[in-house]
């Protein structure tokens, strides 16, 4: 379908390639004037995740009585939103509200599915859910605990509205029939065991590409081994075909680690594993504690024990505190790490004691080196070339000494984005996992190999009595327990199966798994690996026992599930306390982009609807602001903002802005306004700066802050 077009002067110029938009109607609308829904060239496979932090009012699209309408402020066309939609800046961040019976939120989607992200607030909230135009179905939701709630941050809980349908464009309606609600996102579900490509056309290098009919592939097409791929679906000549990038055939741990075959794909500062709690880790400042937090994905998690800061010419960095059996433990997804470390000595460290070990999943790889005399960020490598998924990195702090090493950034790594032939036009892009295995193993936490970590802190749904404590010894560095008749949690996933990671207390105790609504297992691959006493039995799912001890990371793997859409429960049936921490998804494919903060998606669409010119590599833009904060120093709320890891409260009117990317020095520029009478500017680091509002008496008064921040960044 390759052929000449009339747009020679866009190759010259330097556009990147782009999708030519085309539209679909939206089916079973009852909105006046709604936009059409864009649809060219569309990628769909598994779970594609679309957060809302806020709505915009349209001015030319009405509800049919004429309603005001609302879009999603990223702007996506399939979502809109009818009647009196605000914006709620709550502790559970920016969301869109309504609170009057009969507004609604439309959703038109290709797939076969629809779930709604919300809060999983405590009251019982009524809705009336229409499919394609059909009879409305009132549904309630289950009255859930506040358990994650009152964490102040984004539970991002999970709620299906439908699956199952024929896979096509389809407009689900929800209309509020009581309460007020919160929502937060959606999940958009293509139950399909291959990858499609909806058709479409665009231009890649001055010619036209593209697909006269949707066109199909399989996951792993081009793919060889076990360890897993970087795959970057295109179009040639017509054709959807694959380029791949393996994952390297073994690993290789601190010295020998090598990223030749990979690409940084995030890079986070520690401040950035918190939302202004006293046990996260923004707040950390100079008291030995115990620490944890995850981050919006589910997965992303700093686990600290014994920890405290380090700060040295501008930087500061977790330590592991100087007495030994301390550690900082990193869950991440990937097939590599990086540590970007801070040396407080001005004398070189000789850790002929072996005080620094590293373990990864949970095996000793080997210990920190000799350091230079300096107090610089250095780059440690850690490993590189793991099977693609979820593994965990500790520092573990083995026999006490003075010397303090900070964890200032972690760099994770995936494998390299494979490139395509000229001419062609990308539409995908993705990792496939590597290959399954079980873990038999509890010890430090060691995951299995294949699998994606969705921690109990964020996405779960909690449904009874329940509580939550730090459990250092837990994956997440926090026991949500139980011990209340009818209480349960929930998750629902894309893939074939599941671990189940919990804990458990010495004495009677019994939980019951269900799959789908099923407590019948025994047709699936089921296999327990827990402390002495505890038993399973499949036919019942049911986890019973009365071991001699306690202990915090048991596993239960269910495999061998249909590839397709599941929902797994784990409710408490009698005596002591039941701990779900995590379930290990056992799914084929998963991406990992910079940006993806918000919950984890099954592919990257590559889909863009203009010619972008292509950004030049003549210098730095210090036209462009490199950190932005909007904030609420009354609520200890950030609003919006960029570049920005952490916001910490060090008295009611002064806050520390830390930068997730630190600035190359401390010379850059900050501007900003409050509605207070003034601010001032106080310490200034090259990873953060102190701003303090006072009232027109010059007495210290909190406010709002909106701060701007130019300059050079530390890779630039």
């Amino acid at each position: 379908m390759s052929s000449p077009i009339a747009f020679p002067e866009l190759y010259k110029a330097g556009f990147d390639d782009f999708i030519i938009p085309s539209h679909e109607t939206a089916p079973f609308t009852t909105i006046q004037n709604r936009a059409k829904v864009t649809r060219s060239l569309k990628a769909i496979a598994g779970v594609e995740r679309v957060h809302v932090k806020g709505v915009n009012r349209l001015q030319n699209e009405f509800g049919p009585n004429g309603e005001q309408v609302w879009e999603a402020d990223n702007k996506d066309s399939r979502i809109r939103f009818v009647g009196s939609w605000t914006l709620n800046a709550s502790t559970s961040g920016s969301l869109a509200f309504a609170n009057t019976v009969g507004d609604f939120f439309e959703v038109t989607f290709y797939g076969t599915g629809l779930n709604l992200v919300h809060r999983g607030d405590s009251p019982a909230i009524g809705y009336n859910v229409s499919i394609d135009g059909g009879a409305n179905s009132a549904v309630t939701l289950p009255v859930y605990s506040s358990v994650l709630i009152a964490r102040g941050y984004a539970p991002n809980a999970i709620y299906n509205l439908s699956s199952g349908l024929t896979l096509g464009w389809h407009t689900i309606r929800v209309s509020l029939t009581a309460q007020a609600h919160l929502v937060q996102g959606f999940e958009i579900l293509n139950q399909r065991t291959d990858l499609a490509v909806y058709q479409g056309s665009g231009i890649a290098q001055g010619a036209l590409n593209g697909l006269s009919s949707l066109a199909t592939s399989s996951f792993t097409d081009g793919v060889v081994g076990t360890r897993g791929a970087r795959v970057v679906k295109y179009i040639d000549n017509g054709t959807l075909k694959s380029a791949v990038q393996a994952v390297d055939a073994s690993a290789a741990y601190l010295a020998s680690a090598n990223h030749t075959n990979e690409e940084v794909v995030r890079r986070i500062n520690f401040r950035e594993f918190g939302a202004n709690r006293a046990d996260d880790f923004s707040t950390l400042a100079g008291v030995v504690s115990d620490r944890a937090f995850t981050l919006d994905d589910g997965t992303t998690t700093l686990v600290g024990n014994d920890v405290n800061i380090v700060s040295t010419s501008g930087l500061d960095g977790v330590i592991v505190n100087t007495n030994s059996g301390g550690f900082a433990t990193l869950t991440f997804v990937g097939t590599g790490l990086d540590l970007f470390l801070v040396n407080n000595t001005t004398s070189a460290i000789n850790n002929t004691a072996n005080a620094f070990e590293f373990y990864v999943d949970g095996v000793l790889v080997g210990n920190l080196p000799v350091q230079a005399s300096d107090t610089h960020l250095k780059i440690f490598k850690v490993c590189s070339g793991l099977p693609y998924g979820t593994h965990t990195v500790r520092v573990f702090r083995n026999a006490p000494n003075n010397w303090s090493i900070g964890l200032h950034d972690f760099i994770i790594y995936q494998p390299k984005k494979p490139s395509i032939p000229a001419g062609a036009l990308e539409v995908a892009d993705y990792n496939v996992m590597a290959s399954f295995s079980f873990g038999s193993s509890i010890v430090e936490d060691t995951p299995s190999a294949g699998i994606i970590r969705k921690n109990h802190t964020r996405e779960f749904t909690f449904v009874g009595t329940w509580a939550i404590a730090q459990s250092i010894l837990s994956p997440t560095g926090w026991a949500t327990t139980t011990s209340t008749a009818a209480s349960y949690t929930e998750y629902s996933f894309f893939g074939t199966g599941f671990v189940l990671r919990f804990g458990n207390n010495a004495g009677a105790q019994s939980q019951t798994i269900s799959v789908n609504g099923s407590t019948n297992l025994s047709s699936f691959t089921t296999v327990l690996s827990a402390t002495a006493g505890l038993s399973f039995t499949a036919a019942t799912g049911v986890i019973t026992g009365s071991p001699a001890g306690s202990i915090a990371n048991n596993q239960l793997q269910v495999s061998g599930l249909a590839l397709g859409y599941h929902r797994v429960r784990v409710a408490w049936t009698s005596g002591l306390v039941i701990s779900p921490y995590a379930f290990d998804i056992i799914t084929p494919i998963h991406i990992n982009q910079p940006s993806l903060k918000t919950g984890s998606l099954s592919l990257k669409s590559a889909t863009k609807y203009s010619p972008e010119k292509v950004v030049s590599n003549a210098g730095p833009d210090l036209s462009k602001a490199k950190a932005w904060v909007f904030y609420d120093q009354v609520n200890s709320r950030i609003l919006a903002s960029y570049n920005i890891s952490a916001v910490l409260n060090t008295t009611a009117f002064s806050s520390i802005f830390y930068f997730e990317k630190p600035f190359k020095n401390a010379n850059y520029i900050a501007t900003g306004l409050t509605n207070q009478a003034q601010i001032d500017e106080d310490t200034r680091m090259i990873n953060s700066l102190q701003i303090t509002c006072s009232n027109s008496s010059g007495v210290g008064a909190a406010g709002l802050i909106n701060a701007c921040f130019f300059g050079e960044l530390i890779d630039e």
